[in-house]
Protein backbone atom coordinates (compact mmCIF):
# COMPACT_ATOMS: atom_id res chain seq x y z
CA UNK A 1 0.00 0.00 0.00
CA UNK A 2 1.26 3.47 -0.75
CA UNK A 3 0.90 6.51 1.50
CA UNK A 4 0.06 10.13 0.84
CA UNK A 5 0.85 12.52 3.69
CA UNK A 6 -1.75 15.23 4.28
CA UNK A 7 -0.67 18.54 5.77
CA UNK A 8 -3.15 19.36 8.56
CA UNK A 9 -1.26 22.44 9.82
CA UNK A 10 -3.77 25.04 11.00
CA UNK A 11 -4.08 28.15 8.87
CA UNK A 12 -6.48 31.09 9.18
CA UNK A 13 -10.02 30.34 8.04
CA UNK A 14 -11.51 32.22 5.12
CA UNK A 15 -13.48 35.35 5.83
CA UNK A 16 -17.18 34.71 5.29
CA UNK A 17 -19.00 37.11 3.01
CA UNK A 18 -22.40 37.45 1.45
CA UNK A 19 -21.38 37.46 -2.20
CA UNK A 20 -23.19 34.87 -4.31
CA UNK A 21 -21.19 31.97 -5.69
CA UNK A 22 -22.00 32.91 -9.28
CA UNK A 23 -20.07 36.17 -9.04
CA UNK A 24 -16.41 37.01 -9.32
CA UNK A 25 -14.73 39.36 -6.91
CA UNK A 26 -11.46 41.19 -6.74
CA UNK A 27 -10.13 43.16 -3.78
CA UNK A 28 -8.73 46.67 -4.09
CA UNK A 29 -7.45 47.72 -0.67
CA UNK A 30 -10.37 47.19 1.69
CA UNK A 31 -12.97 47.43 -1.04
CA UNK A 32 -14.65 44.28 -2.32
CA UNK A 33 -15.88 44.77 -5.86
CA UNK A 34 -18.17 42.31 -7.64
CA UNK A 35 -17.23 41.75 -11.28
CA UNK A 36 -20.00 40.28 -13.43
CA UNK A 37 -18.20 40.90 -16.71
CA UNK A 38 -17.48 37.20 -17.19
CA UNK A 39 -13.72 37.69 -17.27
CA UNK A 40 -11.57 34.99 -15.76
CA UNK A 41 -9.27 35.58 -12.83
CA UNK A 42 -5.80 36.89 -13.46
CA UNK A 43 -3.13 34.26 -13.03
CA UNK A 44 -1.94 34.09 -9.44
CA UNK A 45 1.63 33.46 -10.61
CA UNK A 46 4.36 32.24 -8.33
CA UNK A 47 4.72 28.80 -6.80
CA UNK A 48 4.41 30.24 -3.30
CA UNK A 49 1.09 31.94 -4.04
CA UNK A 50 -0.29 28.85 -5.77
CA UNK A 51 0.79 26.60 -2.91
CA UNK A 52 -0.63 28.89 -0.22
CA UNK A 53 -4.00 29.22 -1.95
CA UNK A 54 -4.24 25.46 -2.48
CA UNK A 55 -3.39 24.93 1.19
CA UNK A 56 -6.06 27.40 2.27
CA UNK A 57 -8.74 25.75 0.16
CA UNK A 58 -7.78 22.26 1.29
CA UNK A 59 -7.75 23.34 4.91
CA UNK A 60 -11.17 24.91 4.51
CA UNK A 61 -12.47 21.64 3.08
CA UNK A 62 -11.12 19.71 6.07
CA UNK A 63 -12.63 22.24 8.47
CA UNK A 64 -16.02 21.65 6.86
CA UNK A 65 -15.82 17.92 7.50
CA UNK A 66 -14.32 16.41 4.37
CA UNK A 67 -11.88 13.60 5.14
CA UNK A 68 -9.33 14.60 2.50
CA UNK A 69 -8.83 17.15 -0.27
CA UNK A 70 -6.28 17.53 -3.04
CA UNK A 71 -5.63 19.68 -6.10
CA UNK A 72 -4.54 19.05 -9.66
CA UNK A 73 -4.33 21.01 -12.89
CA UNK A 74 -7.44 21.30 -15.06
CA UNK A 75 -6.18 19.70 -18.23
CA UNK A 76 -7.11 17.01 -20.75
CA UNK A 77 -7.40 13.54 -19.26
CA UNK A 78 -5.74 11.04 -21.63
CA UNK A 79 -6.81 8.17 -19.38
CA UNK A 80 -10.36 8.79 -20.55
CA UNK A 81 -9.54 7.16 -23.88
CA UNK A 82 -10.54 3.99 -22.03
CA UNK A 83 -14.04 5.42 -21.63
CA UNK A 84 -14.59 5.53 -25.39
CA UNK A 85 -13.31 1.96 -25.67
CA UNK A 86 -15.61 0.88 -22.83
CA UNK A 87 -18.62 2.40 -24.58
CA UNK A 88 -17.69 0.87 -27.95
CA UNK A 89 -17.37 -2.56 -26.34
CA UNK A 90 -21.00 -2.37 -25.20
CA UNK A 91 -20.15 -2.43 -21.50
CA UNK A 92 -22.04 0.80 -20.77
CA UNK A 93 -25.32 -1.10 -20.90
CA UNK A 94 -28.30 1.26 -21.07
CA UNK A 95 -26.43 4.15 -19.41
CA UNK A 96 -27.08 6.51 -22.30
CA UNK A 97 -25.80 9.53 -20.37
CA UNK A 98 -22.30 8.05 -20.37
CA UNK A 99 -22.26 8.52 -24.13
CA UNK A 100 -23.10 12.21 -23.85
CA UNK A 101 -20.59 15.08 -23.47
CA UNK A 102 -17.54 12.88 -24.05
CA UNK A 103 -15.52 15.99 -24.86
CA UNK A 104 -16.19 17.43 -21.39
CA UNK A 105 -15.42 14.11 -19.70
CA UNK A 106 -12.04 14.15 -21.39
CA UNK A 107 -11.25 17.78 -20.57
CA UNK A 108 -12.60 19.40 -17.35
CA UNK A 109 -11.59 22.83 -18.66
CA UNK A 110 -14.75 22.77 -20.76
CA UNK A 111 -16.83 23.00 -17.58
CA UNK A 112 -15.68 26.55 -16.87
CA UNK A 113 -14.17 29.11 -19.26
CA UNK A 114 -10.58 29.78 -18.27
CA UNK A 115 -10.42 26.85 -15.83
CA UNK A 116 -6.92 26.22 -14.48
CA UNK A 117 -7.31 23.89 -11.51
CA UNK A 118 -9.52 21.28 -9.88
CA UNK A 119 -9.96 20.73 -6.14
CA UNK A 120 -11.22 17.22 -5.32
CA UNK A 121 -12.65 16.20 -1.95
CA UNK A 122 -13.37 12.81 -0.38
CA UNK A 123 -15.82 11.91 2.35
CA UNK A 124 -15.96 8.47 3.96
CA UNK A 125 -19.31 6.81 4.57
CA UNK A 126 -17.77 3.79 6.30
CA UNK A 127 -19.29 2.78 9.64
CA UNK A 128 -17.84 0.01 11.79
CA UNK A 129 -19.76 -2.39 14.02
CA UNK A 130 -18.57 -3.26 17.57
CA UNK A 131 -16.35 -5.96 16.09
CA UNK A 132 -14.56 -3.46 13.86
CA UNK A 133 -16.18 -4.72 10.65
CA UNK A 134 -18.04 -2.55 8.11
CA UNK A 135 -21.72 -2.23 8.98
CA UNK A 136 -23.67 -4.33 6.47
CA UNK A 137 -27.35 -3.90 5.74
CA UNK A 138 -30.01 -4.37 3.07
CA UNK A 139 -29.01 -1.12 1.33
CA UNK A 140 -25.62 -0.27 -0.16
CA UNK A 141 -23.54 1.59 2.41
CA UNK A 142 -23.29 4.82 0.42
CA UNK A 143 -27.10 5.14 0.42
CA UNK A 144 -27.87 3.90 3.92
CA UNK A 145 -28.15 7.41 5.39
CA UNK A 146 -28.60 10.99 4.23
CA UNK A 147 -28.16 11.82 0.56
CA UNK A 148 -24.45 12.44 0.10
CA UNK A 149 -25.12 14.73 -2.87
CA UNK A 150 -26.75 17.37 -0.69
CA UNK A 151 -24.20 16.93 2.13
CA UNK A 152 -21.21 17.40 -0.18
CA UNK A 153 -22.71 20.18 -2.31
CA UNK A 154 -23.55 22.36 0.67
CA UNK A 155 -19.99 22.16 1.95
CA UNK A 156 -18.41 22.60 -1.46
CA UNK A 157 -20.30 25.89 -1.82
CA UNK A 158 -18.52 27.06 1.32
CA UNK A 159 -15.15 25.94 -0.03
CA UNK A 160 -15.95 27.73 -3.28
CA UNK A 161 -16.56 30.94 -1.36
CA UNK A 162 -12.83 30.92 -0.66
CA UNK A 163 -12.11 30.79 -4.39
CA UNK A 164 -14.38 33.81 -4.91
CA UNK A 165 -12.67 35.72 -2.14
CA UNK A 166 -9.34 35.01 -3.84
CA UNK A 167 -10.66 36.66 -7.01
CA UNK A 168 -11.70 33.58 -8.93
CA UNK A 169 -14.73 31.68 -10.10
CA UNK A 170 -15.72 28.05 -9.70
CA UNK A 171 -18.17 25.35 -10.67
CA UNK A 172 -18.80 22.45 -8.31
CA UNK A 173 -19.86 18.91 -9.11
CA UNK A 174 -21.11 15.91 -7.12
CA UNK A 175 -22.43 13.48 -9.74
CA UNK A 176 -23.97 16.59 -11.32
CA UNK A 177 -21.68 17.19 -14.29
CA UNK A 178 -20.05 15.03 -16.98
CA UNK A 179 -16.84 14.67 -14.97
CA UNK A 180 -14.99 11.42 -14.31
CA UNK A 181 -14.45 12.18 -10.65
CA UNK A 182 -12.52 9.02 -9.77
CA UNK A 183 -9.92 9.57 -12.48
CA UNK A 184 -9.42 13.25 -11.61
CA UNK A 185 -9.24 12.40 -7.89
CA UNK A 186 -6.53 9.86 -8.66
CA UNK A 187 -4.60 12.46 -10.65
CA UNK A 188 -4.84 14.79 -7.64
CA UNK A 189 -3.33 12.10 -5.42
CA UNK A 190 -6.41 11.04 -3.42
CA UNK A 191 -5.91 7.38 -4.31
CA UNK A 192 -5.56 4.79 -7.04
CA UNK A 193 -8.10 2.99 -9.21
CA UNK A 194 -8.82 -0.60 -8.15
CA UNK A 195 -9.73 -3.50 -10.41
CA UNK A 196 -13.39 -2.93 -9.56
CA UNK A 197 -13.03 0.61 -11.03
CA UNK A 198 -13.43 2.29 -7.61
CA UNK A 199 -11.00 4.83 -6.19
CA UNK A 200 -9.09 3.41 -3.21
CA UNK A 201 -7.84 6.04 -0.75
CA UNK A 202 -4.69 5.08 1.21
CA UNK A 203 -6.42 5.59 4.59
CA UNK A 204 -10.14 5.44 3.83
CA UNK A 205 -10.22 2.60 1.33
CA UNK A 206 -12.92 2.67 -1.33
CA UNK A 207 -15.71 3.54 1.14
CA UNK A 208 -15.79 7.15 -0.04
CA UNK A 209 -17.88 9.56 -2.07
CA UNK A 210 -16.25 12.26 -4.15
CA UNK A 211 -16.95 15.81 -5.19
CA UNK A 212 -14.99 18.70 -6.53
CA UNK A 213 -14.85 22.17 -7.95
CA UNK A 214 -13.12 23.48 -11.02
CA UNK A 215 -11.79 27.02 -10.76
CA UNK A 216 -9.98 29.59 -12.88
CA UNK A 217 -7.43 30.06 -10.09
CA UNK A 218 -4.03 28.42 -10.29
CA UNK A 219 -3.57 25.94 -7.43
CA UNK A 220 -0.40 24.02 -6.71
CA UNK A 221 -0.87 20.33 -7.47
CA UNK A 222 -0.98 18.09 -4.38
CA UNK A 223 0.81 15.17 -6.02
CA UNK A 224 3.02 14.56 -9.09
CA UNK A 225 1.15 13.43 -12.22
CA UNK A 226 0.37 9.72 -12.40
CA UNK A 227 -1.31 7.50 -14.92
CA UNK A 228 0.94 8.38 -17.83
CA UNK A 229 0.62 6.68 -21.17
CA UNK A 230 -3.17 6.94 -21.36
CA UNK A 231 -3.75 4.57 -18.43
CA UNK A 232 -5.49 5.53 -15.17
CA UNK A 233 -3.33 5.31 -12.02
CA UNK A 234 -3.91 1.71 -10.92
CA UNK A 235 -3.71 0.28 -7.41
CA UNK A 236 -0.56 -1.87 -7.04
CA UNK A 237 -2.40 -4.13 -4.55
CA UNK A 238 -4.55 -5.41 -7.43
CA UNK A 239 -1.59 -7.15 -9.08
CA UNK A 240 -2.21 -10.88 -8.77
CA UNK A 241 -5.51 -10.36 -6.89
CA UNK A 242 -8.90 -11.30 -8.30
CA UNK A 243 -11.08 -11.35 -5.21
CA UNK A 244 -13.53 -8.74 -6.50
CA UNK A 245 -13.74 -10.59 -9.82
CA UNK A 246 -14.65 -13.85 -8.10
CA UNK A 247 -16.98 -12.26 -5.53
CA UNK A 248 -19.11 -10.25 -7.96
CA UNK A 249 -22.55 -11.95 -7.87
CA UNK A 250 -23.20 -11.25 -11.55
CA UNK A 251 -19.68 -11.58 -12.99
CA UNK A 252 -19.55 -7.91 -13.97
CA UNK A 253 -15.85 -7.26 -13.20
CA UNK A 254 -13.20 -8.22 -15.72
CA UNK A 255 -9.53 -8.85 -15.01
CA UNK A 256 -8.60 -5.85 -17.15
CA UNK A 257 -10.36 -3.56 -14.64
CA UNK A 258 -13.41 -2.87 -16.79
CA UNK A 259 -16.87 -3.23 -15.24
CA UNK A 260 -19.76 -4.33 -17.44
CA UNK A 261 -22.61 -2.02 -16.40
CA UNK A 262 -25.06 -4.32 -18.14
CA UNK A 263 -24.28 -7.00 -15.56
CA UNK A 264 -23.59 -4.93 -12.43
CA UNK A 265 -26.30 -5.29 -9.79
CA UNK A 266 -25.99 -1.62 -8.87
CA UNK A 267 -27.13 -0.83 -12.39
CA UNK A 268 -30.09 -3.23 -12.25
CA UNK A 269 -31.26 -2.19 -8.78
CA UNK A 270 -30.81 1.57 -9.25
CA UNK A 271 -30.78 2.55 -12.91
CA UNK A 272 -33.19 0.02 -14.39
CA UNK A 273 -36.88 0.79 -13.86
CA UNK A 274 -38.27 -1.94 -16.09
CA UNK A 275 -38.41 -5.71 -15.89
CA UNK A 276 -35.31 -7.77 -15.14
CA UNK A 277 -33.87 -10.66 -17.10
CA UNK A 278 -34.29 -13.90 -15.17
CA UNK A 279 -30.60 -14.12 -14.29
CA UNK A 280 -30.71 -10.80 -12.42
CA UNK A 281 -33.34 -12.12 -10.03
CA UNK A 282 -31.13 -15.17 -9.50
CA UNK A 283 -28.12 -12.97 -8.64
CA UNK A 284 -29.52 -10.46 -6.15
CA UNK A 285 -29.49 -11.65 -2.57
CA UNK A 286 -28.27 -9.22 0.06
CA UNK A 287 -29.06 -5.63 -0.92
CA UNK A 288 -32.18 -4.06 -2.40
CA UNK A 289 -30.28 -0.97 -3.58
CA UNK A 290 -26.77 -1.17 -4.96
CA UNK A 291 -24.13 -3.77 -4.16
CA UNK A 292 -21.08 -3.70 -1.88
CA UNK A 293 -19.62 -7.17 -2.52
CA UNK A 294 -16.48 -6.02 -4.36
CA UNK A 295 -15.69 -3.58 -1.54
CA UNK A 296 -16.36 -6.10 1.19
CA UNK A 297 -13.77 -8.56 -0.15
CA UNK A 298 -11.14 -6.03 -1.25
CA UNK A 299 -7.87 -6.51 0.72
CA UNK A 300 -7.10 -2.80 0.28
CA UNK A 301 -10.10 -2.01 2.49
CA UNK A 302 -8.65 -3.83 5.50
CA UNK A 303 -8.07 -1.31 8.25
CA UNK A 304 -9.90 1.47 6.40
CA UNK A 305 -10.73 4.33 8.74
CA UNK A 306 -14.36 5.43 9.18
CA UNK A 307 -15.36 8.99 8.40
CA UNK A 308 -15.40 11.77 10.97
CA UNK A 309 -18.76 12.57 12.56
CA UNK A 310 -22.27 11.39 11.75
CA UNK A 311 -22.77 13.49 8.63
CA UNK A 312 -24.96 10.88 6.98
CA UNK A 313 -27.14 10.02 10.00
CA UNK A 314 -29.85 8.84 10.53
CA UNK A 315 -29.66 5.32 9.09
CA UNK A 316 -33.25 4.09 8.66
CA UNK A 317 -32.36 0.64 7.27
CA UNK A 318 -30.16 -0.60 10.11
CA UNK A 319 -31.31 -3.94 11.47
CA UNK A 320 -33.83 -4.57 8.70
CA UNK A 321 -33.93 -7.53 6.29
CA UNK A 322 -35.08 -7.70 2.66
CA UNK A 323 -38.10 -9.71 3.81
CA UNK A 324 -39.14 -6.84 6.09
CA UNK A 325 -38.53 -4.24 3.36
CA UNK A 326 -40.69 -6.22 0.96
CA UNK A 327 -43.61 -5.56 3.31
CA UNK A 328 -43.30 -1.76 3.08
CA UNK A 329 -45.99 0.22 1.31
CA UNK A 330 -45.44 3.42 -0.69
CA UNK A 331 -46.15 5.70 2.27
CA UNK A 332 -43.62 3.99 4.50
CA UNK A 333 -41.06 4.04 1.73
CA UNK A 334 -41.47 7.81 1.27
CA UNK A 335 -41.29 8.47 5.01
CA UNK A 336 -38.20 6.33 5.62
CA UNK A 337 -36.26 7.54 2.60
CA UNK A 338 -36.75 11.26 3.15
CA UNK A 339 -33.44 13.07 2.42
CA UNK A 340 -31.97 9.79 1.14
CA UNK A 341 -30.35 9.20 -2.25
CA UNK A 342 -32.73 6.26 -2.56
CA UNK A 343 -35.34 8.80 -3.63
CA UNK A 344 -33.83 8.58 -7.11
CA UNK A 345 -35.82 5.36 -7.57
CA UNK A 346 -39.57 5.02 -7.36
CA UNK A 347 -41.41 2.83 -4.89
CA UNK A 348 -42.22 0.33 -7.65
CA UNK A 349 -38.50 -0.24 -8.24
CA UNK A 350 -37.81 -0.53 -4.54
CA UNK A 351 -40.61 -3.04 -4.09
CA UNK A 352 -39.42 -5.08 -7.09
CA UNK A 353 -35.89 -5.16 -5.64
CA UNK A 354 -37.04 -6.07 -2.14
CA UNK A 355 -39.21 -8.93 -3.39
CA UNK A 356 -36.33 -10.32 -5.45
CA UNK A 357 -33.94 -10.14 -2.49
CA UNK A 358 -36.50 -11.75 -0.19
CA UNK A 359 -36.94 -14.60 -2.69
CA UNK A 360 -33.17 -14.96 -3.00
CA UNK A 361 -32.84 -15.09 0.78
CA UNK A 362 -35.24 -18.02 0.84
CA UNK A 363 -33.38 -19.74 -2.01
CA UNK A 364 -30.11 -19.46 -0.11
CA UNK A 365 -31.54 -21.75 2.51
CA UNK A 366 -31.79 -24.44 -0.21
CA UNK A 367 -28.99 -25.70 -2.56
CA UNK A 368 -27.11 -22.75 -4.07
CA UNK A 369 -28.21 -21.35 -7.39
CA UNK A 370 -25.58 -21.50 -10.06
CA UNK A 371 -24.07 -18.12 -10.89
CA UNK A 372 -25.13 -16.92 -14.38
CA UNK A 373 -22.69 -17.47 -17.20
Amino acid sequence: MYERVLDRTRVPAFRRGSIGCGAEICEVGCEVRVDRSGKTAESNTGAGAREELARLLRHRALELGFDDAACCAAEPVPEMSRLAEWIRSGRSGALAYMRDHLDVRMDPRLLLPGARSVLMVAKSYLRLDPGGNPVAGPVSSHASGRDYHSVLKKRLWEVGRGAIEAGGRFKLFVDSAPVMEKVIAARAGLGRIGRNSLLVHPRLGSWIVLGGLVTDLELEASAPPVGEGGEPPRLPDCDGCRRCVDACPAGAIALDGAVDAGRCLSYWTIECAGEWPEWVGCSVAEQVYGCDRCQQVCPANRGALPGRGDDFAPFPFDGLTPVELAEWDATRFRNRTRRSSMRRIRFEQFHRNALACADAERRLRSPATKRPE
